[in-house]
């Protein structure tokens, strides 16, 4: 056959054999039969524009054409010579397989899937990438799904994709997503999600790597993390060609420095004086998630006291309102506070973040504001520290509700202790630690709790002090494991009457812990 399946793969053949009549519309099939075409092959032969020159050939059908045959990495000005060379009707019986119905950047992925003979190996190919409700697994866990080591598994996965590497798939649907990732570089994880859920097409980030060499698009994207753990940032991750963490290691140590002591912190101040090379809508795409904004420019980050809210506080001393004009000239004047911000900033400071009520121009006082403007120091606030130590030191929200009440501490009090003292520190959404958390333990072991079991109501079960070790816990569904919880749980102790024995908190119900043993000073 004139050796075009050494210049085409077959997905390409099946597609050049195939009549002009089996893919493209009437009105492009009339436009052609003007040059007498039947086959694929023929039409990409012609040159691009001189299509156009044919009457009631229109751009918007030379596009249909170009589009359906990028899908197979084909274009325009084909060499024809080893078709006219070869038996049409003998290639058509040998590519006889409809051409792929490729509309989309899953059916491109399906059709790499489909040329994964073995089920087991399709699985294993889908598992290591992430198909599987957006996951990767781990080498170990496949392992012990199918009985083999870890080795065996890795030797699996690189013989499936040097198979694959051979190929030459459809790449249309993917490139455009290649493409976007370049001109955008560096894109934060939640941009690249957001793209591509548009496209209903959501994977890990280092699968799009790995779909990119599999697919020959060498662009040098690579993917990259970074973790912060004075302000908790979670693990930033982005894609780009450079690695840019030092910039962004900058960015959270100038915003630490600025947020505790100025209060808030600008955008355009921070690129100017850093000398950043990264772009603006990078370096709020990688802050966005921890921080407040006032407005495109100025944004709060909520974690310890600063210098701005303690201003304010004062300003409130024996007072219930003050005028704002008055509030930002004594700000202004304070040799302390660097930042110059301007009034409109300082309005909305007052009034989204300190929940301020502001009446032509008046500032009026809250129970926050009232709390810390007379002392810092508090039995509330020895109280809550007493709840952490106790109990945590890393602690949910809704068990500091409940301890708090049976301390007698108002929730609006618990909340400005959380917001404002720097014995706390915000680590997760609606959890707290002390901010030496790290120096308390966490056990190596998990407790284990299982869901479809009989559950008891709070009252049953009184909180156990930790004796400074948490515990995360295992959930599991009918013997099997279901998930670990994403930060530990104080334990507790029920006592009813069909029951004794620690338990835990899971979603407002008590569950019985199932291996009590591994629990520290259990006696």
């Amino acid at each position: 056959m004139n050796n075009l399946d050494e210049i085409y793969s077959r997905d390409q053949l099946t597609f050049l054999v195939s009549r002009i009549d089996e893919l493209f519309s009437p009105r492009i099939i009339n436009v052609l039969s003007q040059l007498k075409f039947k086959y694929v092959y023929e039409v990409l032969g012609e040159d691009f524009y001189k299509l156009l020159t044919l009457r009631n050939f229109h751009k918007k059908s030379a596009q249909e054409i170009l589009d359906k045959a990028r899908i197979y990495n084909l274009n325009f000005g084909l060499d024809i010579t080893p078709f006219l060379n070869s038996s049409i009707k003998e290639l058509r019986e040998v590519y006889k397989v409809e051409p792929l119905n490729i509309n989309n950047v899953s059916d491109e992925i399906e059709n790499l899937i489909k040329s994964i003979k073995n089920e087991r190996n399709i699985e294993i190919f889908k598992m290591r990438l992430g198909f599987n409700k957006f996951k990767v697994i781990t080498l170990e866990e496949v392992g012990l799904k199918y009985n083999m080591t870890r080795e065996r598994v890795r030797q699996i996965e690189r013989k499936i994709f040097s198979n694959l590497k051979k190929n030459n798939f459809s790449s249309f649907y993917i490139n455009q997503i290649h493409e976007f990732l370049l001109t955008y570089s560096p894109i934060n994880e939640i941009e690249v999600n957001e793209y591509l859920q548009n496209k209903n097409f959501i994977v890990p980030l280092n699968t799009l790597i790995k779909l990119f060499e599999l697919f020959h698009l060498d662009s040098k994207l690579s993917v990259f993390n970074f973790q912060y753990s004075r302000f908790n940032f979670n693990k930033i991750s982005y894609i780009s060609l450079d690695d840019h963490n030092k910039d962004i290691q900058k960015i959270t140590k100038y915003i630490s420095k600025e947020i505790s002591s100025s209060g808030i912190c600008s955008v355009e101040n921070m690129i100017r004086e850093l000398n950043l090379s990264l772009n603006e809508k990078f370096i709020k795409s990688i802050i966005t998630k921890y921080v407040v904004w006032l407005d495109n420019d100025w944004f709060y980050f909520k974690t310890v006291r600063n210098r701005l809210y303690n201003l304010i506080a004062k300003a409130f001393h024996n007072t219930d309102k003050i005028n704002l004009d008055l509030l930002y000239d004594g700000i202004k004047r304070n040799v302390r506070y660097e930042r110059d911000i301007s009034k409109n900033t300082l309005r909305i400071f007052c009034s989204k973040i300190l929940n301020l009520e502001i009446i032509n121009n008046e500032i009026y006082s809250n129970e926050l504001i009232n709390n810390f403007s007379s002392s810092y120091k508090s039995e509330q606030h020895d109280k809550i520290l007493s709840i952490f130590e106790d109990y945590g030191p890393v602690l949910e929200i809704d068990d500091l509700y409940e301890m708090a009440e049976i301390h007698d501490i108002k929730k609006v009090t618990l909340y400005a202790n959380l917001m404002w003292s720097p014995k706390f520190v915000k680590v997760d959404r609606a959890v707290y630690a002390l901010i030496n958390f790290g120096d308390f333990s966490v056990a190596d072991d998990f407790l284990k709790i299982e869901l479809n079991s009989l559950t008891f109501d709070k009252s049953e079960a009184i909180p156990v002090k930790s004796n400074g070790v948490q515990y995360k816990v295992q959930l599991l569904k009918n013997g099997e494991h279901y998930k670990f919880t994403e930060n530990p749980r104080p334990l507790r102790m029920i006592n009813s009457s069909t029951t004794n024995g620690y338990g835990i908190v899971y979603k407002n119900k008590v569950y019985k812990v199932l291996n009590p043993e591994i629990i520290k000073n259990d006696k």
